[in-house]
Formats: structure tokens, sequence, C-alpha cells
């Protein structure tokens, strides 16, 4: 079954509030196209069959460099560059190791589940948004939608900005897909890992 959604999205970086630093928000844009690249590189869509240690470093690597070039910044020196992407790299390196986040890609191989990311979608009167992740498995006619966060929020209402955000994200989703479909939604925080399922 193919499952059609159409949800476009917010600007990258924007996640930390009106107070982040243009730093913070090109290391916010950065890890989530990165991220983005990395899975779209997995033919698999289970975490055990992934590159490890050494090897997935090297993956994220790529697709870290390959998501600097595609975001072309201006005004950054060479240097500074070189460590935004290593700070990159090693928190994505660091989270995609780590047994919170690979428990969201620890499906059965044969289940016929597929990684989607960057999914849009668009609502009744639409406006486009941008889902980060998108688990489909319809044998099971099941749906988990993944908000990636670099940060924990510092303050209450962050976080239930991050949390309305994400219950729009799978109202609207479930509107395109039926009420058979049993749809949940996850913040996934790389910085340290965590990974929070957001109830209704």
């Amino acid at each position: 079954m193919s499952i059609r959604l159409s949800i476009t999205t917010r600007a990258r970086g924007t996640e930390g509030g009106e107070g982040e630093s243009a730093r913070q928000q090109l290391l916010g844009s950065l890890t989530h196209k990165a991220i983005e690249l990395f899975l779209l590189q997995q033919t698999l869509t289970v975490a055990a069959t992934w590159p490890k240690g050494k090897a997935l470093r090297e993956e994220i690597s790529r697709s870290v460099r390959a998501a600097w070039a595609s975001l072309s910044p201006v005004g950054i020196q060479e240097s500074e560059g070189e460590t935004i992407q290593e700070e990159a790299l090693h928190i994505i390196s660091t989270a995609f190791s780590s047994r919170e986040i690979t428990a969201l890609f620890s499906h059965d191989a044969a289940a016929g589940v597929r990684i989607q990311p960057e999914r849009e979608v668009v609502d009744e009167e639409g406006r486009t948004f941008r889902v980060d992740l998108l688990i489909a498995s319809p044998p099971a006619m099941s749906l988990t939608v993944v908000d990636f966060k670099t940060h924990r929020p510092h303050r209450p209402d962050e976080r239930e900005k991050m949390v309305r955000q994400l219950r729009k994200y799978c109202s609207l989703i479930r509107s395109a897909v039926g009420r058979a479909w049993h749809v949940e939604g996850f913040l996934c925080f790389l910085d340290p890992p965590a990974v929070e399922k957001v109830l209704r």
C-alpha cells in the first residue's frame, strides 16, 4: 500500500527559540539535513543492519559533508565550519549508536517497514509542513512520526511548543490515512540521546 501525504515545513534551525544564536541554528540545520541524507542511504530500515563503530562514523561523516555543501553557509570561516561539522558528526554518531534512538529502528526486517525522512504534509488550509521522519508499517497499519531535536528544551514553554507541533503532525497524518491506522509520535533528542513518546 502506498501512503501519500501531501506535509511541508517550518524552516530548519528554529527549534531552540528566539534566543538561539546563528551558530546554533546552523548546527541544527546541518544536523537535520545530515540525518536525512544518512537515512536515505540506508537500503535496509533495521538498525541492526547498519554499519557499526568506525564504519558508522565514516558514513555519517559523508552525510555531514554533503549536508554542509548543500546548505552553502556564507560568512563562516573555514576553521569554524570544520568545527561545526565535527560537532554535528559527534552528535549524530553518538545518537545513532545509542539504544534509545536505535530502538526506533529495531523492527523486523521482513515486516515491510519503510523509513521516509522529510515527508511533506498539507493541512486543510493548504499550509505545508515537513515531518522529520515517518516510519511506516503497512502490514501492521502503523505509522510512527519522529521529530528530531538537537537539544532538550530549557524552558517548559519550549517543550510545550515542540509537543504541540508533533501532535499537529500526528493529527494531520491520522486524517490523511484514516482511523484504521495506528499513529504515534516521538520527540527524538540527539544531544544527549533520548526519546520521548508524545501522547495525544
